[in-house]
């Protein structure tokens, strides 16, 4: 059996509380969260770039893994974001019309072989055909 060890650590109180919602959403408690995260590290230790890049998804300016790719990327979602939002303006409706609408979530499988039946109906082929 592996020995563990405590960590202790030093957080915000309120970037705990929402990432602790948030992991619960997920189906994580935070110790599974670190241990993922340290899971990680271990598997790409002689790969400090890598452990950066993986790291990167939640740093800002100043932090480190800050890289400018991750911005770029960031920006990126930004402006697409924006584009987005001046879009439904565009056509006069809001955020809340687009939640409201019902999502078919149909397999994409199933929608095939609808079409495909569909059209075997249309060209009088359903059934055995001609």
């Amino acid at each position: 059996m592996s020995t563990t060890t405590q960590m202790n650590l030093r957080i915000d109180a309120t970037l705990k509380r929402d990432g602790d919602a948030a992991l619960a959403a997920a189906g994580y408690t935070p110790t599974q969260a670190v241990r993922t995260l340290w899971r990680f590290a271990a598997q790409h230790r002689n790969q400090p770039k890598v452990v950066r890049e993986g790291l990167a998804f939640g740093a800002t300016d100043g932090q480190p893994g800050a890289t400018e790719e991750v911005r770029a990327r960031i920006s990126a979602i930004q402006r697409g974001a924006n584009i987005y939002q001046r879009f439904l303006s565009s056509l006069g409706v809001s955020e809340a019309d687009v939640e409201a609408l019902e999502t078919d979530t149909t397999p994409l499988a199933e929608l095939r072989e609808r079409a495909l039946l569909d059209r075997f109906g249309d060209e009088g082929l359903r059934g055995g055909g001609r």
